[in-house]
């Protein structure tokens, strides 16, 4: 370890700390929609804000490693009962924009 790793850490738990979420996940606007109406449908909404929050944790540490391919390797879909998700990784960054959300059945 040195301190470039140091900082990096540092950085990351900043903008945690700040902005309550991972800096490499972006929620498009309409999966945030998609997010917030499974939310008021579920008959339990914390149970969804818990599955995004897991979600979004897989995401920020290994993205290709979570979830199925779908119509490429870098579009995937993960589930997290209650919750399913589609997003797709951005280059060699590892950035992941998430374009959808639905709650699954169960």
């Amino acid at each position: 370890m040195n301190y470039s790793s140091d900082i990096h850490a540092l950085g990351y738990m900043l903008y945690r700390f700040l902005t309550g979420r991972p800096p490499f996940v972006f929620w498009v606007p309409s999966a945030e929609q998609d997010l917030a109406a499974a939310c008021l449908e579920a008959a339990d909404r914390n149970a969804v804000t818990e599955a995004a929050h897991r979600l979004e944790q897989r995401l920020a540490t290994d993205p290709l490693d979570t979830g199925q391919p779908r119509q490429s390797s870098e579009r995937r879909v993960a589930f997290e009962s209650p919750l399913g998700i589609e997003f797709e990784v951005i280059g060699d960054e590892k950035k992941v924009r998430v374009l959808g959300a639905w709650l699954r059945d169960e």
